[in-house]
């Protein structure tokens, strides 16, 4: 005799997995790892604002008067924000992405 018990109770695991599936950028470590991520930009330009004292300016120049930044300070200076604003601005473009979808399919 044939089982009467409909083929979605026989999967229950794998079916009851799948509906709870979310997406990468939707899952909560995702998530909070960007909120984190927000929260040590905030700290880091607190930390600059503070440590460039009341001018407001952060100065880079080389301690002995010669007016030429090196390598690494121009990077820092000029790429370093421009590429980690690139990256943060993916990532949350990334979620709102996944949002929509999300929204119709339930």
């Amino acid at each position: 005799m044939a089982s009467t018990q409909p083929l979605m109770h026989k999967l229950s695991p794998s079916v009851d997995r799948a509906r709870h599936w979310k997406p990468f950028p939707l899952r909560p470590t995702f998530q909070i790892s960007l909120i984190v991520i927000t929260a040590l930009c905030i700290i880091a330009i607190e930390v600059v604002v503070q440590k460039s004292g009341p001018s407001y300016a952060l100065v880079l120049r080389p301690r002995d008067g010669s007016g030429d930044f090196s390598v690494g300070a121009d990077f820092v200076y000029l790429y370093l924000p421009t590429l980690l604003s690139v990256i943060y601005g993916i990532a949350w473009t990334w979620v709102r992405l996944w949002l929509p979808s999300c929204r119709t399919s339930t």
